[in-house]
């Protein structure tokens, strides 16, 4: 990382409601995620649409996500792939595999399983024999409305 916090103490800041943590995953993450999206997405607002709704689960979920790797980009690619109707043609990773070659050998596991396979995060990180973490039980007032995903909402 760029001695900043790891993208697992960033979730378990939003976890208490810290929206700057959110800021800086968007920051961290937004751009590959956005690539992947348009990738999987059959128009350009489906791909922001996809990007967008990831972000407000991270938020509104944070308590529950349980990452197996020090990354959260393939938690986000499998949430993007999860909201994918139809399949769009080509390599679904296609915008991505820049990005993958600076992450772990697991994260890059994670992102094919879950991305190409159609595997669910917590399916691709069984079948990798990855454990998760658990998040702390810090309960966080409120939940997050769509404008929270952009600093212009903080």
């Amino acid at each position: 990382m760029d001695g900043q916090d790891d993208d697992r103490t960033l979730v378990e800041r939003m976890a208490r409601g810290d929206r700057a943590a959110l800021a800086t995953v968007f920051d961290r993450h937004a751009a590959p995620l956005t690539r992947g999206a348009w990738a999987l997405a059959p128009t350009p607002d489906a791909a922001r649409a996809l990007v967008q709704d990831a972000f407000v689960s991270l938020w509104d979920g944070a308590t529950d996500v349980r990452l197996v790797t020090p990354s959260l980009l393939p938690w986000l690619l499998a949430t993007v792939a999860g909201g994918t109707a139809g399949a769009v043609p080509g390599d679904p990773l296609r915008y991505v595999r820049a990005d993958l070659v600076t992450v772990s050998d697991d994260d890059r596991a994670l992102c094919e399983r879950c991305v190409v396979d159609g595997r669910s995060y917590a399916e691709a990180a069984r079948e990798l024999g990855l454990s998760t973490s658990t998040p702390t039980s810090a309960a966080r007032p409120g939940r997050a409305s769509r404008k929270a995903v952009t600093r212009d909402g903080l």
